[in-house]
């Protein structure tokens, strides 16, 4: 028996390579110097496939510089800092890399190689008396090659030709030909990597039979398994592997034994291995791989939102993803990021793949983003919990990941019914913010509805006016996520409602309010993100409201300096109707709607020759007795030019 050379060798050359490449090209950093940009030298590279690299030039010059990556000419989308950051590189990424870096006085440019080596080894079985061709699994520019048997160079002779470059042949092979051949790589200016052991073997004897233990796999998860063969005895030697009878989506590589793929049809199939080479054929053997169906329990929709992060490179405002998975494992679903949607579709993978009843579903998806890299969507489900998360990033970013957290919805009307019944119907709450003076004051308000098949719509007002609406999910613990947009996407309003499950059917909550940078005269400038707490419970229709007496009370917004107050004392009757009761000098009015608990009104204020006219409107919250709303009022100053404010107001009763 032959020894195989020794491994650790290898890794060393590979360890190496990647060490080589952050310590060749410098640490990140830009310096601020004046005058035109600089790059220092940027040197080449030779890693193996599968790594994660690094490019990083270190840049000097007069602010604002203006940095762009090109691979190969091509310029290399969203790729706009000082390094570059390649994930898991592939032959593909080997190539010339240029960094340009503009700014007011000029453009310079440099570049450097990137070559990649497939360390991997491999298995080859051959035929005596045949030609053999080895192919170097390397990529790059100007690479030379040295090819090896049992980690001693080869030579040209009658036997084998080049040896020397990308490609050996091997002429007349016979048993003593067989052997672990290898590539050493050499990058000029980066060194040198060996590629993975091609261990070539070639038979005397016909093989012996096959050791078949396939395992089973979940539809549409990836496969792979080696076909056993006695390794041990390499004159017998299989150069060809047949299975007969795999599942639909899997496939056989007839030179290496490796069954791979991902199946495509439920069920249980026996599968016959033969093992053959010019001397003979073995005995065939019979396997069994089941392929089993998705788990059915974690088919449904879901629902998960993205908060906003002030400054962040992706969803600066939030955003909300929905999915829909089928009982077959098919998903599509969207990601909104502000006002802006992107659609996705796939089939869904389990992890562990042949696992079922703990089976963590999972996806990546690639999703353009204009105006930067593509994002990289990844997906997956909780099983025990029920919940999705996902990780966002920009394809070869530094900026760190987001997360989307959310729900499945796990209520169902039909068949096994599961149908929502303690938080069925209709739930108010007053939303109160917490941004100081910057931010728009008095109390905004919503409704929440709850549908027996788990559905959820949700309506109302923020305190400046702005529309709420968001179509969701309840959670399997009664929470209702938000993802509500606003200010012509420049702002959202992002969170959670949960109903309490003592039975008192209390529903609380906790948001996040934003709004980017605003211009307009009049309006709040940008704020946030600011925290919102929202409190409330079951709504039931009652007249009168909030009782045959009740008072109106009016807070803060641009009341300050007027000689005016709005407050009144109403009596109300079991038609709703409002009549003022006492003192009422700015006019004020209320109209009262018991079926929904809303109610609206005006007041009108006279300071001088100045007249301002307020809209209000608010909800009535059984749970507390009181209801809650906002009005907006010009700030006493020139009319039509002066800032509108937001202020409170309360509805309450009165003994």
């Amino acid at each position: 028996m032959r020894a195989r050379p020794r491994v650790p060798s290898r890794l060393s050359a590979a360890w190496l390579g990647m060490a080589a490449l952050f310590f060749i090209l410098h640490s990140a950093r830009a310096v601020t110097e004046a005058g035109p940009p600089t790059i220092a030298p940027l040197a080449s590279a030779i890693v193996a496939v599968g790594q994660d690299t690094n490019l990083v030039a270190a840049v000097t010059g007069s602010p604002p510089l203006v940095t762009r990556w090109s691979h190969n000419g091509i310029p290399i989308p969203g790729a706009g800092t000082t390094t570059l950051k390649l994930h898991a590189v592939t032959l593909a990424s080997a190539g010339i890399y240029t960094v340009s870096v503009s700014n007011h006085y000029s453009t310079v440019s440099r570049s450097a190689q990137l070559a990649v080596v497939n360390t991997a080894s491999r298995n080859l079985f051959a035929e005596p008396g045949g030609r053999i061709s080895l192919e170097a699994p390397a990529a790059g520019h100007g690479l030379t090659y040295q090819w090896l048997l049992s980690d001693s160079p080869l030579s040209n002779t009658i036997k084998y030709s080049g040896t020397t470059t990308r490609t050996l042949l091997i002429r007349g092979a016979r048993a003593v030909d067989a052997g672990y051949y290898s590539c050493t790589i050499n990058c000029p200016g980066a060194g040198s990597l060996a590629t993975g052991y091609v261990n070539l073997q070639i038979p005397v004897k016909p093989p012996l039979p096959p050791t078949v233990d396939f395992p089973d796999v979940v539809i549409h998860n990836v496969y792979s398994y080696q076909i056993g063969f006695n390794a041990s005895e390499e004159d017998q030697a299989p150069a060809r592997f047949t299975c007969a009878g795999l599942p639909p989506g899997l496939v056989c590589n007839s030179a290496t034994g490796v069954v791979s793929g991902k199946p495509t049809r439920t069920g249980t199939y026996g599968v016959i291995v033969t093992l053959s080479n010019r001397l003979g054929a073995s005995p065939p053997v019979r396997g069994t791989i089941t392929v089993q169906p998705f788990p059915t329990e974690r088919a449904g929709t879901y629902q998960a939102v993205l908060y906003p992060s002030a400054g962040s490179a992706i969803g600066d405002v939030g955003g909300r993803m929905d999915l829909v998975i089928s009982p077959t494992g098919a998903y599509s679903g969207s990601l909104t990021l502000g006002i802006e949607r992107q659609r996705f579709a796939g089939l869904i993978e389990t992890y562990p793949a042949d696992a079922t009843s703990l089976a963590f579903p999972h996806f990546i998806q690639i999703l353009p983003h204009p105006g930067s890299a593509p994002l990289v969507l990844n997906v997956s489900i909780s099983p025990e919990t029920d919940s999705v998360v996902a990780f966002l990033s920009l394809q070869n970013s530094d900026a760190l990941d987001v997360t989307l957290f959310g729900w499945h919805n796990t209520w169902r009307t039909t068949m096994p019914a599961h149908p929502v019944t303690d938080q069925l119907g209709s739930s108010v709450a007053y939303l109160q913010s917490y941004g100081g003076a910057s931010t728009p004051g008095g109390y905004g308000y919503g409704t929440l509805s709850v549908a027996a098949d788990g559905t959820t719509a949700f309506t109302g007002h923020t305190s400046d006016g702005e529309a709420l609406a968001f179509s969701g999910i309840l959670g399997p613990a009664g929470e209702s996520l938000l993802f509500i947009p606003l200010y012509s996407g420049k702002g959202s309003l992002v969170g959670s409602l949960s109903f309490s499950m003592d039975g008192s059917h209390d529903l609380s909550g906790t948001m996040s309010w934003c709004k980017l940078a605003d211009t307009s005269p009049r309006g709040y400038p940008g704020f946030g993100p600011v925290p919102v707490t929202a409190v409330g419970g079951r709504y039931v229709a009652a007249a009168p409201m909030p009782g045959p007496d009740a008072a109106l009370t009016f807070t803060d917004g641009g009341l300050s300096g007027s000689a005016m107050n709005p407050d009144i004392r109403v009596h109300v009757d079991g038609s709703d109707h409002a009549t003022v009761v006492g003192p009422n000098p700015a006019g004020t009015t209320l109209a009262l709607n018991s079926s929904t608990g809303n109610f609206t009104g005006l007041f009108t204020l006279v300071d001088g020759t100045v007249r301002r006219t307020a809209i209000y409107q608010g909800q009535f919250v059984p749970s507390l007795g009181q209801g809650y709303g906002y009005f907006l009022l010009p700030q006493l100053g020139a009319a039509g030019t002066s800032a509108i404010l937001s202020g409170s107001v309360v509805l309450s009763s009165k003994k």
